[in-house]
């Protein structure tokens, strides 16, 4: 899987960077039209709303992009469904809103210093605004702040995960 390395300064410094100005930018632009949140933290009802989120807006993903959709699954899809749950400290529910809508949003997990970027997704009627790159960005920002020794992108080769990995 790719994975940005926190401790690797050089190069982690120079891909956050290129990032935030490019999320900078679209943030500028909604913020032109629109009041954005970002919620690192969310409270269990916001969970719940991220999770409903999650299950809507991934269904129309998968079948878009004609990928297996694993949330026909019942077990799957429980499973998602049930995390709010559980009272983990190693789930990590996110999300960005637009005038209080829910308009992207992660569920991932961390570990051992370690951030696991799982389940993002995000609203087709935002795209033009890159809303999944801001809460990208927020999230990367916030596990190296907060001393994290890597973020792994886990599997897959979107073209996001080779432009911001350093391993």
């Amino acid at each position: 899987s790719y994975k940005l390395i926190f401790s690797k300064k050089e190069t982690s410094v120079n891909i956050i960077s290129k990032l935030q100005k490019k999320v900078k930018y679209e943030e500028n632009r909604i913020q032109k039209s629109f009041k954005i949140v970002c919620d690192l933290k969310p409270d269990i009802e916001t969970k719940k709303r991220i999770i409903n989120f999650f299950m809507v807006e991934k269904k129309k993903q998968l079948d878009r992009s004609n990928a297996w959709n694993y949330l026909n699954i019942k077990k799957f899809s429980d499973y998602i469904a049930n995390l709010s749950d559980f009272n983990s400290e190693f789930i990590d529910f996110s999300c960005l809103k637009i005038n209080s809508k829910i308009v992207s949003s992660h569920i991932g997990y961390k570990f051992n210093r370690q951030f696991y970027y799982i389940f993002p997704v995000y609203d087709t009627e935002f795209k033009k605004y890159s809303v999944g790159n801001i809460l990208l960005h927020k999230l990367i920002k916030n596990y190296d702040e907060n001393n994290y020794e890597l973020f792994d992108f886990t599997i897959g080769s979107e073209l996001y995960k080779k432009k911001l990995n350093n391993n």
